[in-house]
């Protein structure tokens, strides 16, 4: 007879006995199938994504998708739909921050590599690649990116917040309408070499141009009230601008 409340010790050594050497039909036994790690590569254009998965070091064919929004939200749900895959593609200015912005929010396994890290693991991968003549197609890139994922150390990409998306659009603007000012400028310039340039002709010239100074003062100023409200961008931009004036003293 045991004390109320207290199991005896046969009874604890057997239960202790069961987790420890689980009997063949018992659930404990039964553990699920890992399924093997999945790595895609993404070449990311202008206008086409080019995708290949590679699974047990053998690549699939080649599946191409447009570089829109429709087309970027069936890729990104078919990948998300994968299990135990990573998907790798190279910063390529403003063509691959959309895609990797819906697959971190997809919760796909993201890494985002330098152009040149990726092409010197390919020349390492395949040292003939360069001796032979139009051998770099968007599916070899694809397939050396799924390979890169493969191989090297895994890096998860860190999305960007919220203000510094926005502060990236403000910038990209800016050196938009500041690039189609020095045109205008330029072809003021020439307007100007000439008698035979009417005087209308002229002052539309320079109307352009004042249009163009007053929308970047005006985009100016509302990126400097977004900096002003986001702590992080304002630590970054007072360091920048006292570096600034360090080198112009």
């Amino acid at each position: 007879m045991h004390a109320q409340g207290r199991e005896p010790v046969d009874s604890v050594l057997s239960l202790t006995l069961c987790f420890q050497f689980p009997m063949k039909n018992s659930p404990l036994n039964k553990t699920a199938p890992v399924k093997p790690p999945l790595f895609a590569g993404i070449d990311v254009g202008a206008e086409e994504l080019v995708l290949v998965i590679r699974k047990n070091g053998k690549p699939f064919d080649p599946q191409k998708f447009g570089n829109t929004p429709s087309d970027r939200g069936r890729l990104v749900k078919k990948l998300a739909k994968l299990p135990n895959l990573t998907v790798c593609l190279e910063a390529t200015g403003v063509y691959h921050f959309d895609l990797s912005i819906a697959l971190h929010d997809a919760g796909v396994r993201l890494m985002v590599v330098n152009p040149k890290a990726s092409h010197n693991f390919a020349k390492v991968l395949i040292p003939h690649r360069a001796q032979v003549k139009n051998s770099k197609t968007d599916a070899v890139d694809a397939n050396t990116l799924a390979e890169y994922a493969a191989r090297m150390d895994f890096v998860p990409w860190t999305r960007p917040s919220g203000d510094k998306i926005a502060l990236r659009s403000f910038a990209r603007r800016i050196d938009t309408l500041t690039r189609q000012k020095a045109a205008a400028k330029n072809h003021l310039h020439a307007l100007t070499a000439t008698s035979e340039t009417p005087k209308a002709v002229l002052k539309d010239a320079q109307l352009g141009i004042s249009q163009l100074e007053k929308r970047i003062g005006r985009l100016s100023a509302e990126a400097r009230v977004l900096i002003d409200q986001a702590p992080e961008l304002t630590r970054v931009f007072t360091l920048l601008t006292v570096y600034r004036r360090l080198n112009i003293d």
